[in-house]
């Protein structure tokens, strides 16, 4: 099993959450899809890991640093693209970035993100950009743009959520997805907001939209909003020779987001990919998935070294 120190300090962190948040927003990131079968998988696997002691010699001083796609990190770990953290946290992307860099670790930032990407990559420059491909090909063409000249250099394309998203039973009424905090949104959720003042204000101060200022704008021109981000994505799921072309456009590092399968993991190298991220997305896409951890091994053997593998 992890050691109690690490599982206590997860549980605890959860609590705070609970305590701080918003019920609407606290269930949004917390819960999965349908039954929240994968959830628990994720969980179980993590808790039957246990240490591999070796004795003796195991005085010496760790070293943790690594080396990912040409960049170094203080450890083997770094914040994995998320949306809109500014729900959780009024810093939002931007208290991502100065967390990161002050680790030593590069940041991935979602495309779904609250901050443009040039204002994250002015405070962190090691910043990996996660795409969904949102407009298709021609939206997904200006996003990688955008993204390559702000100075990003690794580009992650999540493929598994758009696979299947299935109905969240936890949060079966839509919660906190408007596109602009305005009067009847805020009526609707004022019994969470006055147990929840202080949160209520931060997130006030940071402005009344939920968009999405790195997504491609709508085909009426407007910025992406948080009520229209689930339905982007579900228009324009990708596919193999979606990644080819992607392949042929990034000129950096490309890793493929959603992996879990040996199958998946060679073809992913045969398109030319320099890695793929085992990842259920946390088991709120597609209920009854593999968890991440269990997958792990049979992805690295079909990887063979042709791939860095990462998992979320």
């Amino acid at each position: 099993m992890l050691s109690k120190t690490t599982l206590s300090s997860i549980e605890h962190a959860h609590r705070i959450a609970k305590r701080r948040l918003p019920r609407s927003v606290y269930e949004m990131i917390e819960g999965g899809t349908e039954e929240e079968q994968t959830v628990r998988l994720n969980r179980d696997a993590f808790r039957e890991v246990g240490l591999r002691p070796r004795v003796l010699d195991s005085h010496a001083p760790r070293e943790l640093r690594t080396r990912i796609f040409g960049v170094e990190l203080a450890m083997p770990a770094f914040p994995t693209p998320a949306g809109f953290i500014r729900m959780a946290h009024h810093d939002g992307e931007l208290g991502v970035a100065r967390a990161a860099k002050a680790a030593g670790v590069p940041m991935g930032l979602g495309i779904l993100s609250s901050v443009p990407i040039e204002d994250v990559i002015r405070v962190h420059p090691d910043t990996w950009f996660q795409l969904y491909m949102i407009g298709g090909r021609e939206g997904s063409q200006v996003a990688m743009e955008r993204a390559w000249a702000a100075g990003s250099r690794v580009l992650f394309v999540t493929v598994d959520f758009a696979a299947a998203t299935g109905g969240r039973d936890r949060i079966s009424t839509p919660r906190m997805v408007p596109g602009r905090v305005d009067v009847r949104t805020a009526i609707h959720y004022a019994p969470e907001m006055v147990v929840r003042p202080l949160w209520a204000l931060n997130f006030l101060r940071g402005g009344l939209d939920l968009a999405f200022p790195n997504a491609p704008r709508t085909p009426q021109g407007e910025v992406l909003t948080a009520m229209h981000a689930a339905t982007s994505i579900r228009d324009y799921p990708p596919t193999w020779d979606d990644l080819e072309w992607v392949r042929q456009q990034w000129p950096g590092k490309l890793v493929i987001k959603g992996i879990v399968t040996a199958e998946d993991a060679r073809r992913a190298a045969d398109i030319g990919a320099d890695g793929v991220s085992v990842s259920n997305h946390g088991g709120n896409g597609l209920d009854t998935g593999p968890a991440t951890l269990r997958a792990l091994p049979e992805v690295v053997d079909a990887a063979a070294g042709r791939l860095t593998v990462l998992m979320r």
